[in-house]
């Protein structure tokens, strides 16, 4: 009897420690951050009557979030989370009125949710990811009506997995901030967008 119930409590003992290094090699998660080099881009309604003419210069922001992963084979699925801040400058100048604006801050931080998935082969990788993101704060010294609720976007990358860290560039498509922006004494109406290239370091634990 002893023997017999010695017997089911390794069998036990082993299943559970087979199972669990099988999840382990399976699903994962950590750490994420990332670099954002961000351009913003404003689009008035009616292009003929535009009183403003826009310059553009990249802005640089960041991210900080989590991960989970699931490996099948070759193939990957990882769900994230991101805090991300992105800092704008806006630089205009009015036709009618003569003046030139420049340096006109527009503070965003919103959460980003990317659905990633993924291809492995080796150390290498190519990724694709759906991105929702709902803007949490918004600070600027103009008139500004941002959208409240979420947007979609996409990601598309590449990357490179060692040992516990992954290294990913990835070009992220126009995110719409606004579709009812006013600016100074305008009365025309404006969209604006962003788009982004984002160099990511996820450390797994």
């Amino acid at each position: 009897m002893i023997r017999f119930f010695s017997g089911k409590v390794l069998i036990f003992i082993l299943t559970f420690f087979l199972t669990q290094r099988a999840n382990a090699q399976f699903s994962s998660f950590g750490l994420s951050v990332g670099i954002h080099i961000s351009n913003l881009s404003i689009v008035p309604s009616a292009i003929i009557s535009n009183p403003l003419s826009f310059y553009y210069e990249p802005q640089a922001g960041y991210h900080i979030g989590g991960y989970y992963r699931t490996s099948l084979g070759l193939v990957y699925f990882e769900p994230q989370s991101w805090i991300t801040i992105l800092n704008h400058s806006i630089n205009y100048r009015d036709a009618f009125a003569g003046e030139l604006r420049a340096g006109i801050p527009l503070n965003l931080i919103r959460l980003d949710l990317p659905f990633e998935m993924g291809i492995k082969v080796g150390p290498f990788l190519a990724l694709y990811a759906p991105v929702f993101s709902l803007p949490l704060v918004a600070g600027s010294l103009m008139d500004i009506q941002l959208k409240k609720s979420g947007s979609w976007s996409n990601q598309f990358g590449v990357g490179l997995k060692i040992l516990k860290f992954q290294i990913s560039l990835r070009y992220e498509g126009p995110i719409t901030l606004s579709e009812a922006l006013r600016i100074g004494n305008s009365q025309d109406i404006y969209s604006a967008e962003t788009s982004q290239i984002i160099g990511v370091v996820s450390m797994r634990f």
